[in-house]
């Protein structure tokens, strides 16, 4: 039987002058990671670019599971793989939001959802095929 590897590249817009790569690879055992890992650092090599060890980790989805691009990805005990918007992301937009409000104390209505809407319908066009589980914060 032929084992599978993934593979996942995503290019960050953010970067102007060279794109920082962000790679995810799912596999099936440890030994299988770091095969791919030293094949993937091979083939990187030649075009100048290399994997940042500080934040390079192979983990098990069961376990802890992985924070990639503002996402929290874990197997839970019950075998279903839930991908949610990280408890860091959350918190930012919440900050933000929270920011916003104080800024547009006072605005009437139309002012506030002419602010706040765009930031999200951005939240939610970014995070809308996932899970959300804003509560599990629980600061109220």
């Amino acid at each position: 039987m032929s084992r599978e590897v993934q593979v996942r590249f995503c290019e960050s817009r953010a970067v102007r002058s060279r794109p920082a790569t962000h790679l995810v690879v799912c596999c099936h055992s440890r030994q299988q990671a770091e095969q791919v890992k030293a094949k993937l650092a091979a083939w990187l090599a030649p075009k100048g670019l290399a994997f940042n060890e500080a934040k390079t980790r192979i983990v098990r989805l069961d376990n802890e599971g992985f924070q990639f691009l503002g996402f929290h990805l874990r197997r839970y005990p019950t075998g279903k793989l839930l991908i949610k918007p990280s408890v860091p992301a959350v918190k930012r937009f919440r900050k933000r939001l929270a920011r916003e409000f104080r800024t547009l104390r006072g605005a009437n209505v139309a002012a506030v959802l002419a602010k706040i809407t765009p930031i999200v319908r951005g939240w939610v066009a970014y995070y809308r095929t996932v899970v959300s589980d804003i509560v599990e914060l629980g600061d109220g």
